[in-house]
Parts: structure tokens; sequence; C-alpha cells
């Protein structure tokens, strides 16, 4: 999951462009006052690392890291320290609640995602969700639904989605390039370690392969039939 080479760069600084278009309800407020918009970082892991990196591939009137929280102020102070971010917290409440930030990304392990957000947006912070948004239909409906009844921007970060190639491909897909699409066939791997750094990728605590990695190649549908049922 480490950034590799100009295609994930790109993949992830587009939806960064998306979302600073999009998800802060200071916006304006920002321009007026010349100033990028501020993000913070729910967890110290791997995952937030490389989004830290990809923020700080945007020019820097777009976009700065501004603070993290982790479970444990060491934790978070190391984070801060090797990366450079200025500000610290011991907990994600007091990440989300912290007023210099304007948007909160979350990159902590996948079962706590739903909880995380659900912290941000309580606090009136817009956030990106590293996939998976949540871990059943039913905490993603609540969390779509606290974000519209309190006009927050919500974003599951499925960074696939915005990949130029795969822009280009539901462009093509949408335009009948190819004729009428009746089936899709997918496929998604890398040189893995289930016994060393990849092993969240089996671990049924996290949603296992499902939704650590099967959840790319299933996505390919979408680029078609949208979030119609499939046919059988």
């Amino acid at each position: 999951r480490r950034l590799a080479g100009p295609g994930r760069n790109s993949a992830v600084c587009m939806l960064l462009s998306l979302l600073l278009v999009a998800a802060s309800n200071d916006d304006a407020a920002c321009a007026a006052m010349g100033r990028p918009i501020r993000w913070g970082i729910m967890g110290s892991g791997l995952i937030s690392s490389d989004f830290v990196g990809a923020l700080k591939a945007l020019p820097a009137d777009e976009a700065e890291v501004i603070a993290v929280g982790a479970r444990s102020l060491e934790a978070a102070q190391a984070f801060a320290t090797s990366l450079g971010v200025p500000k610290a917290h011991a907990g994600y409440e007091a990440l989300a609640s912290d007023p210099d930030v304007d948007v909160v990304y979350v990159g902590t392990v996948a079962q706590t995602h739903a909880d995380c957000a659900r912290i941000a947006l309580a606090a009136g912070k817009p956030v990106l969700v590293e996939k998976p948004l949540a871990m059943n239909g039913e905490e993603a409906a609540e969390l779509v639904a606290l974000a519209k009844s309190r006009g927050l921007f919500l974003l599951e970060g499925m960074w696939t989605r915005f990949f130029p190639a795969v822009v280009k491909a539901r462009e093509l897909l949408e335009a009948g390039a190819i004729g009428e699409v009746v089936a899709v066939s997918a496929d998604f791997g890398w040189p893995a370690d289930p016994d060393g750094e990849h092993g969240r990728t089996v671990d049924p605590i996290s949603g296992g392969v499902g939704m650590d990695v099967a959840m790319y190649p299933a996505s390919t549908r979408r680029w078609r039939w949208g979030s119609a049922a499939p046919r059988c």
C-alpha cells in the first residue's frame, strides 16, 4: 500500500483535488484568508503515513497537514515528528475537536473506521475515510444519514475510482465504445506476505480479503451498471 510510482501518486492526488474542491464547508473562508485547507489525520500507521505523503505532493497553498491523533500521545508524537506535522493529539476526539482542523482523514484499522468517522462528523468536520467506509451496510447507512443531517461531506477513499486509466475506461464504456457489456471478469493481486505486513488481508476482524482487496475487482461492475443489482 505504499505510494509507488506516478500512477498511484496521480490517483491519490486526483482524489485529493476532488476533495479539496468539495469537502470543507469553509472553502470560501479559507480562500478569503489566503490559506490552505488544514487536514487532521486519525491514525498513525502506514496508510496514514502514505496519505500524508500524497497531501504533501499537492501545492502548499491547497493543503496542509496540521495535526495527527492516535490512541496514545507517544504514537501521535512519533508520527508528527517523522512527517513534520505540527500538532499531536492523544485520542481521536481531541483531533476532531481541534479548531485548527478543517477536514479529517480516517486512516485507522478497518474495524474502527465507522466509529472514527462518527467522531469527526459529530465534531462538525467533513471526513475522508480510508476504505472500507464501514464493516457493513447498516454502519455505512448510519454514517451517510449523520453526514446528511449535519450538512457535512463524507467520502470513502477508494483510490482506484480516481485512477486516470479507470476514469478513461468509464468514459469509453459510457460512450458505448466497446458495444453492450454483458459480463465482467476482473482480478487484483500482488506478491504478499500473509505472515508479515499483509496479515491484515486475511484478518477477519478487519473484514478479511473481501474488505481489503476483493472490492477492487468487484467494483469494476459498477463502471457499467452502477448500483443496480447484478443479474444472475
